[in-house]
């Protein structure tokens, strides 16, 4: 018995304390690091998402345009107009980009209100919209290089419009920023809506 090592009580519940310290440190550091992970899982795919989104509409700033003035053998034409009760716009294609839209939005604008219409490719002409000098039951969007006019018949309480901006819109649905604003003018004499 005199080789038997007998511990003190005092050295055993010391040794214990230490090991407890560091059983807590490992369970910080393995809770910080569950955390992060979980973090990383829903934070990296919600940004990655939110940055596609936001650039998604980039290659359509310029898209849509208005066509100003066409060029004929009667000298210049402006369609970009009101006349009575009719409200024409020429919408042109300005850009290379490949195409993922359904069409574009008008937004009409006069002295404190505003006016959307929505023209989507296949959509159906009706009696407040429709293709400009066009037998055609559908209307058409622009695609590349392409010019279109429409006419908007004004219903009773529309006020005159002053101005007109054209957004585009992705097949998915978003609306993109204006691509283009214009000033409405008077038509002039020899314009026929």
């Amino acid at each position: 018995m005199k080789n038997m090592v007998t511990l003190s009580p005092i050295l055993l519940k010391d040794n214990r304390k230490g090991l407890s310290e560091v059983i807590a440190t490992l369970l910080i550091i393995l809770i910080s690091v569950a955390a992060i992970a979980l973090l990383a899982q829903i934070v990296i795919p919600f940004v990655k998402n939110t940055l596609n989104k936001s650039t998604e509409c980039l290659k359509y700033k310029d898209h849509y345009k208005f066509e100003e003035v066409f060029s004929s053998m009667n000298g210049e034409q402006r369609y970009n107009c009101y006349k009575d009760n009719l409200v024409g716009f020429s919408i042109k294609v300005d850009s290379t980009a490949e195409v993922d839209l359904s069409g574009f939005d008008l937004v009409l604008i006069e002295e404190g209100s505003s006016k959307k219409l929505s023209i989507r490719r296949g959509d159906v002409t009706n009696a407040n919209l429709r293709m400009l000098n066009s037998g055609i039951s559908n209307l058409q969007v622009p695609t590349k290089g392409e010019i279109r006019t429409y006419v908007h018949e004004k219903q009773t309480g529309e006020g005159q419009y002053i101005a007109m901006e054209v957004y585009p819109v992705l097949d998915s649905g978003r609306i993109c920023e204006a691509s283009d604003r214009i000033k409405l003018v008077e038509c002039a004499s020899g314009i026929t809506l």
